[in-house]
């Protein structure tokens, strides 16, 4: 009897978790785009960085 009320737990974790990934990912894709793209004024210094002169900054 335990394990059949486990493995229904576990069932409703992981449609839980699904369900709660499916809605972030909704979420987050819907703001990228509506928004788009933006390129504020300090961006083009970004996309001109040189790696090989700050090799650790992608890092962070």
């Amino acid at each position: 009897m335990k394990k059949i009320f486990l493995k229904g737990c576990q069932d409703d974790i992981k449609i839980f978790s699904i369900f709660m990934l499916a809605i972030s990912l909704i979420f987050y894709l819907f703001f990228a785009v509506y928004d788009g793209v933006v390129f504020l004024p300090d961006s083009f210094s970004y996309i001109d960085m040189l790696s090989y002169r700050e090799p650790i900054y992608p890092i962070f």
